[in-house]
């Protein structure tokens, strides 16, 4: 991954924008199977949210109340 944009938006959800090695950031959430520039997750609740890239590269965001990790899945 390029870079990782973190939004703290509220007191329990942050905004992530993660830009893949390929130069896209509009990643696709596998879940919901929203395509976004910004992805919500929040923090506690759901704590592990997966993200694709059109070029199939996937990763890994896991919130875990202090701090954040992002890696390739």
């Amino acid at each position: 991954m390029k870079s990782i944009r973190i939004e703290p938006v509220g007191r329990d959800v942050v905004l992530i924008d993660i830009v893949c090695d390929c130069g896209n950031n509009c990643l696709t959430n596998e879940a919901t199977q929203e395509a976004s520039f910004k992805h919500e997750c929040p923090i506690g609740i759901a704590p592990e949210t997966h993200l694709i890239c059109r070029c199939e590269k996937k990763f890994r965001v896991i919130l875990q109340g202090t701090h954040i990790h992002v890696s390739n899945a």
